[in-house]
């Protein structure tokens, strides 16, 4: 049975987080830890990032794993505190995003 979970960052320093949508604890519906991350991490993933040199743009792939993924740089618990979006990724502070 699905329940909702709730992912935080724990090392924000970690390079990974310039490429995710948002670095702010999120909360989704998920059957476990794993699908989870994964939901999380492909919804919130930047695509690609181009940097500005001069008259030259250059893509930058992001690496893998994303941060949502990493289990040393975010957690992922049950969380029983408010509610949770069957459609959407839901941020501590109200925003959303759809899943993926």
């Amino acid at each position: 049975m699905p329940e909702c979970f709730r992912l935080a960052p724990k090392d924000l320093s970690h390079v990974s987080w310039q490429y995710s949508k948002t670095p702010r604890a999120v909360r989704i519906i998920a059957h476990d830890e794993q699908e989870a991350r994964q939901l999380v991490a492909d919804a919130l993933r930047k695509d690609v990032m181009i940097e500005q040199s001069g008259r030259f743009e250059k893509i930058v792939i992001p690496p893998s794993p994303s941060p949502w993924a990493d289990h040393s740089v975010t957690s992922c618990e049950i969380y029983w505190g408010g509610p949770c979006d069957e459609l959407h990724i839901i941020a501590d502070d109200g925003e959303k995003w759809p899943r993926q």
